[in-house]
């Protein structure tokens, strides 16, 4: 399978197409044929070497990881309620800039088949985050959140990020 991958640090010219086998699941993991990944700050800052954890530094060469978005394609042992076939998102540290990914089959969520997987791409890592810094916040009826700022987001490029609002809880 083809993967991007780098073997140094530095701009976006370091990344190459490179010929790579196709990963196997294990226990309590799936594959994942890749429709759509996101590029988000973090992994731009480990291909620079100023990522700030220093618990994430890749070993070369290294296939970058992000939000990832596609069909199962195969499931390990010890994984129920999966499927091949099945649309999922997740997020994983490595990998996901690759024809096929496998993940930890407790970081999945389902994609429903209506969205585009480019948008779908945010669902997994992104979208989890902001639902929990929203259920975090515990709005009741009538409160409001202010959003001020989206940055490190991978809106397609046709797409303009909205206006800062805010959203109200639900009646």
């Amino acid at each position: 399978m083809r993967a991007v991958q780098f073997d140094r640090y530095g701009a976006p010219d370091v990344l190459y197409v490179a010929e790579r086998p196709v990963p196997e699941p294990g226990p309590g993991q799936v594959r994942i044929a890749v429709e759509a990944v996101s590029v988000g700050h973090a992994q731009t800052q480990m291909r620079r070497e100023v990522f700030p954890a220093p618990m994430w530094k890749p070993v070369f060469p290294v296939v970058l990881g992000g939000d990832v978005v596609g069909r199962i394609t195969a499931v390990g042992p010890d994984v129920a309620g999966l499927s091949p076939g099945d649309r999922v998102g997740a997020f994983t540290l490595y990998g996901a800039y690759a024809e096929q990914v496998v993940v930890d089959a407790a970081t999945v969520v389902p994609v429903p088949e209506e969205l585009d997987a480019a948008e779908a791409a945010v669902l997994p890592g992104t979208g989890l985050i902001a639902l929990g810094i929203l259920r975090t916040g515990r709005l009741s009826k009538g409160e409001t959140v202010l959003v001020h700022a989206a940055a490190s987001y991978p809106y397609p490029r046709s797409w303009t990020p909205p206006r800062p609002r805010s959203c109200r809880a639900p009646d």
